[in-house]
């Protein structure tokens, strides 16, 4: 309710009133009521106004507007229409996303050396943002040009189509997993496209190369080109080559390569003479 009053022996009209749960008093600067009264009526419709959401919408678009990017002027509307309809941001640092993408579950239990990986991916990223577009905190933050951006830096750096992708599907993949926990609206990094992969054929070595590789390697590298050569294993899986795999028995070596270790998929290698 608004109300007019004189305050001791002040010649002027003062006014009180409450909008939106504030309360004003202020002075009318007015010694006659009729005046005061327009006085108060024409504050009162003059805070209105201001609180009032629409006139603040309005500046807002102006303001949007005012932008001559058309994806960031795309990227901002976006953004303020995310806040706007999400009752509570939830807001994850950059530098604390991995430990809770780590922690959650993964349909493929990816092996202890792959999540190593995926971390240093995402380092690497988090040092990219903090030099690049230090503004950007949190992972709903993150926007499509920054993705964008970063993934054009991988590139010029005479990233390799595999590796790009490799990293591209990582980082899209981590966005989508902690969707809930970062309010991340849509993925930055789904709109990128992968790069063509751009396969090499390599010639198998002539006698005479191979010969020649044979009386060079000495030692461990001897071996390890030697089991290569008689069972086709490539070399990671030649390395970790276990005593327990091998059955001199029935003469054959039971593994599972790394390439199918995800699918459980174990292999019978032939020992032969040599």
């Amino acid at each position: 309710m608004a109300s007019l009053y004189k305050k001791g022996d002040s010649q002027f009209y003062w006014m009180r009133f409450t909008i939106a749960k504030k309360r004003y008093q202020e002075s009318t600067k007015e010694s006659l009521k009729p005046a005061a009264q327009k006085k108060m009526e024409a504050r009162i419709r003059q805070l209105e106004r201001v609180e009032s959401p629409e006139p603040i919408f309005e500046r807002l678009m102006a303001a949007i507007e005012k932008e001559t990017n058309k994806q960031k002027r795309h990227i901002m509307r976006r953004d303020f229409a995310r806040r706007v309809l999400t009752d509570e941001v939830v807001k994850l640092k950059l530098e604390k996303a991995f430990a809770v993408y780590s922690k959650k579950p993964h349909s493929r239990n990816p092996s202890k050396a792959t999540m190593d990986s995926y971390e240093r991916i995402w380092n690497a990223f988090v040092v990219w943002v903090t030099e690049n577009r230090p503004e950007l905190e949190h992972m709903h933050e993150i926007d499509p040009m920054a993705a964008v951006a970063y993934m054009n830096a991988l590139w010029a750096g005479k990233c390799t189509p595999r590796t790009f992708n490799w990293k591209l599907t990582f980082l899209r993949g981590m966005f989508t997993k902690l969707k809930l926990e970062g309010s991340i609206g849509d993925n930055p990094f789904e709109t990128i496209e992968k790069q063509i992969l751009q396969t090499e054929s390599r010639k198998p070595l002539s006698r005479e190369q191979l010969g020649s590789v044979l009386g060079n390697a000495t030692g461990e590298l001897h071996a390890l080109i030697m089991i290569g050569a008689y069972t086709g294993l490539r070399l990671g899986d030649a390395v970790r080559l276990k005593w327990s795999e091998v059955d001199f028995d029935t003469m054959m070596i039971n593994i599972t390569p790394r390439k199918t270790k995800k699918m459980g998929k174990t292999v019978a290698l032939p020992l032969f003479a040599p």
